[in-house]
């Protein structure tokens, strides 16, 4: 929506944001910047009405947040400074010995489809998951450790066990082994595997509730999901089910070929630029930190925009623009 001054774009979000609290994110420069527990958060993408350029250099006093037609107190507004945040889990077992070359030849136009500076972890998941590379921002250090990749013959995949173990990671503090520099923030994940049988130690432990409890910290750290399946046998696994569910949940990209082919290597490709695209609509974004107004309801509406005129604004909850 194109905004003159003093119009605002409609957003209808009040239950989502009544579950604000205390939260902190990488503001220009990648210097940590706090909400408080009693402070709600917008994510708004400004962008030049003809050009379509992002506009960067807005000033809190040029937001506007209402609720019921009352103005909301803009506390603050960064424009936030993010790097493509991505963990890649390969999987190295048993059911990808038909795709190893497939691998060797298609990764490295999955690795030139990522946006320059990307944030990369490699993590294999025969047997149990492991760590190729910590994040490295580093390319040709990233291209290297995937060097060291090969498929274990005689060892399954633990995807689960990998899923969760990137989840617990992602929600640790800055500093700590599997946390990008500077703390995590809109991480992507991406499933690169067959579909053979899953023998995590999580299905020792009630496999469902891991599932179950597997969503809400993918949430809490806002990861988006992707799935590149590659089919060793017709059956569906749990890596189908987890692909549909996670991917649709997270706005991810998803998609699965039958057999090794040159298919199987291009599609690679395709999943990098469907990460760097889904990087690209949420980079350079405003996050406009704000108070309801006094004994407002929870649940009730907000407005927003901006006080600028020949601008396109895109206003989210989340920072998925809509």
């Amino acid at each position: 929506m194109t905004c003159d001054v003093g119009t605002p774009t409609r957003v209808y979000i009040g239950l989502t944001l009544a579950l604000a609290m205390v939260v902190a994110w990488p503001g220009e420069n990648r210097q940590t910047v706090w909400a408080q527990e009693d402070q709600n958060e917008l994510f708004f993408r400004v962008t030049d009405a003809t050009s379509g350029a992002l506009v960067t250099d807005m000033t809190p006093e040029e937001f506007v947040v209402t609720q019921e037609g009352v103005p909301c107190e803009v506390v603050s507004a960064e424009l936030v400074a993010t790097r493509l945040q991505l963990v890649v889990l390969l999987d190295d077992s048993v059911g990808m010995m038909r795709f190893r070359q497939n691998m060797l030849n298609g990764m490295p136009g999955f690795f030139d489809a990522l946006p320059e500076g990307s944030e990369v972890s490699l993590i294999t998941m025969a047997q149990r998951p492991r760590t190729l590379l910590d994040f490295s921002t580093d390319m040709a250090l990233v291209r290297e450790a995937f060097g060291d990749y090969y498929v274990q013959p005689g060892r399954g995949s633990v995807m689960l066990d990998a899923l969760l173990k990137t989840a617990d990671d992602l929600m640790k503090e800055d500093g700590e082994d599997g946390v990008p520099e500077g703390g995590t923030f809109w991480p992507h994940i991406a499933y690169i595997g067959s579909n053979g049988g899953d023998v995590s130690q999580s299905f020792a432990r009630n496999p469902q509730r891991q599932i179950e409890e597997l969503m809400p910290k993918l949430q809490e750290v806002r990861a988006t999901m992707h799935f590149y399946i590659l089919e060793s046998r017709r059956a569906m696994g749990l890596q189908h089910q987890l692909a549909d569910n996670l991917t649709t949940a997270t706005g991810g990209w998803f998609d699965r070929v039958a057999g090794s082919s040159l298919i199987a290597e291009e599609k690679l490709a395709v999943l990098g630029a469907a990460i760097a695209e889904r990087y690209a609509a949420r980079a350079n974004q405003y996050r406009v930190v704000f108070t309801r107004p006094p004994d407002s309801e929870s649940t009730a509406g907000f407005g927003a925009g901006v006080r600028r005129p020949g601008v396109a604004v895109q206003v989210s909850s989340d920072g998925r623009p809509r």
